[in-house]
């Protein structure tokens, strides 16, 4: 067995540069020689099963590691058992017991969907028991029912649970608080189709209530008439609502033909069986934005990962950040020029001096320096969520409401913006831009293609208005701006001329004034005059 091309080290490969390391570990070691392998992992089982629920953390953005213990993030002790030797970290590898042993909990279908998608079919295989309860914070689409945008991808991966005995929804009242925020739409999942995709729609779903944290729980058909159970009617009747469908199709789930695969009972119903094709499980792991998924996930098939390369080939791409965490690293842009890197708000669009369109985008993570940068429009392969931050970064420039003293320079940024319409065209045409001839398989529904078309005709009109608007307000403004100058020049011209009749009027003032004082001045001028001859008399 050639070791480049395994993703776990084979302790027997002849080939393996520390395989006489392997050998003597199994030669020396009682517990490797002396014990059968069944007994080994009857003891493997007593040692990495866990007291409480396993409730896994992603270390890392876009890793596939995983704390066990959401608060101490201390590695559980199945990652400690495969590090004392090769051989046991290759039993406990082929005999994944750490995931038939242990509870999983999970607050969120996003915690689920990515730990789901990390870890190997094999283990899938292995879990048992799936215990779903939700944080503190209502929300407007309720907790894993129709409105979980991330839960048709859990189910997807759910398909590969063929061991699962029991998947639990866990519902807390604290004190008098209405539930009914965390069962939106719960009651159109009841009155659904037993066909449809849907959590209720599993044989081994159940729904328990508890009324302090740790405390008992109770089935959710017994919690109704508990003595502690302080619900508003509206609540009531849903929760009423689920237990009658519950035991409704518990009756057709009974009735229903007995399906066995290798020998083996399956549980799941048919549509269950349907997500399990590699189509809908690829889609999921791709939509989890793992890394590495995992080598035996991406050999499923081949033909449907965009990502179909070696172990080889996939380690020339993967680095270590500064928690130890290994990642992928992917190139900006693939090899036919579209955008790889994911992110999650537009800050800026502008033309290019070759008149094409740019963006500046932030990006998720994992972090990028720097967080913002320009790419091509052209290098975007637009879907419904990169149409929804296209239409918010609209949005929110139109919402801005500008000083009035910069409203012309605002007006002159959204007037030379490229517009939701100039975008649409620059791309081959709204049809083309929102793949409304693509096939089906490319599109979600014909209902919410219709949806999207008529959001970007609606926000297309919107921003095509709002210039509009802020023409007639710049213009408005220009024409005031001109009739407060021309009051202001007649303000100027009448003011000044009334200074300057005051000031003629001065001195005017001031020229009789003196002319009043130059009449005694001569006089006084004569008499000295006078007495002047009188005194040279008298000399004589």
């Amino acid at each position: 067995m050639d070791s480049s091309n395994s993703p776990f080290i084979n302790p027997d490969d002849p080939d393996h540069p520390l395989v006489h390391i392997s050998k003597r570990n199994e030669d020396e070691s009682l517990f490797l020689k002396r014990l059968a392998l069944e007994v080994r992992l009857m003891i493997y089982e007593f040692a990495v099963a866990m007291d409480d629920a396993v409730e896994p953390v992603q270390q890392a953005e876009r890793s596939n590691k995983f704390f066990s213990d959401r608060f101490s993030g201390t590695p559980s002790t199945v990652v400690c058992l495969g590090r004392i030797c090769r051989k046991i970290y290759q039993e406990l590898e082929n005999y994944p017991v750490f995931y038939r042993v242990n509870k999983f909990q999970f607050f969120t279908s996003y915690d689920m969907h990515k730990f789901f998608a990390a870890i190997h079919p094999k283990r899938l295989v292995m879990i048992r028991t799936i215990r779903l309860t939700y944080g503190n914070a209502p929300t407007t689409t309720g907790v894993w029912g129709k409105g979980d945008h991330f839960l048709k991808h859990v189910l997807a991966l759910l398909s590969q649970c063929t061991n699962l005995e029991d998947l639990s929804l866990i519902l807390q009242q604290n004190g008098g608080n209405d539930l009914s925020y965390f069962l939106v739409g719960w009651e159109g999942l009841v009155k659904d189709s037993l066909s449809q995709p849907a959590l209720i729609n599993l044989p081994v779903f159940k729904v328990f209530l508890r009324y302090s944290p740790g405390g008992p729980e109770y089935p959710l058909e017994e919690a109704l008439g508990h003595s502690q159970f302080i619900q508003t009617k509206q609540t009531k009747e849903i929760f009423t609502a689920i237990v009658h469908g519950m035991k409704a199709r518990k009756i057709v789930f009974d009735g229903l033909p007995e399906v066995r695969i290798n020998d083996k009972k399956d549980y799941r119903p048919e549509w269950l069986r349907n997500m399990a094709d590699g189509t809908a499980i690829n889609e999921a792991i791709k939509a989890a934005a793992i890394d590495f998924p995992g080598h035996k996930r991406i050999a499923q098939d081949v033909r449907a990962m965009s990502d179909n390369v070696s172990c080889r080939t996939r380690r020339k791409f993967q680095a270590v950040n500064e928690i130890g965490v290994v990642y992928r690293k992917v190139p900006q842009f693939d090899g036919g020029g579209l955008l790889t890197w994911a992110f999650n708000e537009i800050k800026e669009v502008r033309w290019t001096d070759s008149e094409d369109i740019e963006l500046e985008v932030r990006w998720c993570q994992p972090a990028r320096v720097p967080e913002t940068s320009w790419v091509p429009f052209s290098s975007l392969e637009m879907n419904g969520a990169q149409e929804e931050t296209m239409l918010a970064f609209y949005r929110k420039v139109m919402q801005v409401l500008p000083d009035p003293s910069r409203l012309e320079s605002y007006y002159q940024k959204i007037k030379y913006m490229p517009s939701l319409s100039v975008i649409a065209e620059y791309a081959g045409g709204v049809d083309d831009f929102l793949n409304k001839n693509a096939p089906t398989s490319r599109v979600r529904t014909g209902e919410v293609t219709k949806k999207r078309f008529r959001a970007w005709a609606y926000w297309t009109k919107a921003w095509e208005n709002n210039t509009a608007r802020l023409e007639r307000e710049l213009r408005k403004q220009k024409k005031e701006a001109a009739e407060a100058e021309a009051e202001a020049a007649k303000a100027r011209e009448a003011r000044e001329a009334e200074e300057a009749a005051k000031a003629k009027k001065a001195a005017n003032k001031d020229s009789t004034k003196k002319k009043g004082n130059l009449q005694p001045t001569k006089k006084a001028s004569k008499v000295t005059k006078a007495k002047s001859v009188k005194a040279k008399k008298a000399a004589k």
